[in-house]
């Protein structure tokens, strides 16, 4: 812990290492990521899934427009967040959160059967795997074989090596992450995620490189929230005077100024990875 700053927690990178730093969650909108609608900075031990409902309220807060699209990177991908984006009415182009410790070589939920009438799954040996446990912690259902039917079964080799009854957790918001993947798959959903790159990582790449947020100024997360906005607002009036220029006509300007507001219900709102600092 920072004995100067301890707001500044520890944050492990693959391409940075640990260091002490703040993160910077921005959302973008326009047909082309042209306005930041909202900024919010956090500790750098906060997890990013968890801010996707803070600043989609912060884009409203500030813009009063709806959003009927949301682009995110997966680390935004899970299923709360997936219920929270349906539950406003908010077309989620996410790809779904994989986390580590996955088991290789061990048949997975794809080789199972679903009965929604039963409320089970069916397994490759004709067997029935049944509610077992409701974790409102996780959002999961587990669902379990019965007891001691894994250790002869033929599969097991592929499906319990441990002889241990199998079982399953499905997410409460498996039909949304079913759903998001296969919008995805499509082309529209292709197109938003080469959008998001394009038009979104730039911002923190302008931001880090050309307006001093690779580093805080201040200590204590209050002041690095005063920064963040001001950078945000700092890149919004820049990009205004830069198309102001090259619209001489006093109708431009007008015309300039619609285009910048804040995105219509039509646009698409973007989320890039926060940035650290």
């Amino acid at each position: 812990m920072s004995r100067t700053d301890p707001e500044a927690t520890l944050v492990n990178r693959p391409d940075f290492g640990r260091h002490l730093a703040y993160k910077a969650h921005v959302a973008v909108g326009g047909r082309r990521g042209q306005v930041i609608t909202a900024a919010v900075a956090t500790t750098g031990a906060t997890a990013d899934e968890h801010l996707l409902a803070e600043v989609l309220w912060e884009h409203r807060r500030l813009s009063r427009l709806g959003i009927p699209e949301a682009v995110a990177d997966a680390k935004y991908g899970t299923g709360p967040n997936y219920r929270y984006l349906d539950q406003v009415g908010v077309t989620a182009f996410i790809p779904t959160t994989r986390f580590g410790n996955q088991h290789t070589g061990i048949w997975g939920r794809e080789h199972f059967t679903w009965l929604p009438a039963e409320d089970a799954y069916l397994c490759p040996a004709g067997q029935r795997l049944r509610r077992n446990s409701n974790d409102s912690g996780t959002q999961r259902i587990r669902y379990q074989a019965p007891k001691g039917i894994c250790l002869a079964c033929q599969f097991r080799s592929s499906c319990a090596p441990s002889g241990r009854a199998r079982s399953l957790d499905r997410s409460w918001a498996l039909d949304l992450v079913e759903a998001a993947q296969a919008r995805l798959a499509r082309p529209l959903g292709k197109r938003r995620l080469v959008e998001r790159k394009t038009y979104v990582e730039g911002i923190f790449g302008l931001a880090k490189e050309l307006h001093g947020l690779r580093r805080t100024r201040f200590k204590g997360r209050r002041r690095v929230q005063i920064q963040v906005w001001l950078t945000a607002a700092a890149m919004n009036i820049k990009k205004a005077a830069r198309r102001m220029a090259q619209t001489p006509r006093p109708a431009g300007a007008l015309r300039l100024l619609a285009r910048l507001s804040p995105p219509r219900p039509t646009a698409t709102w973007f989320l890039p990875r926060p940035a650290t600092i």
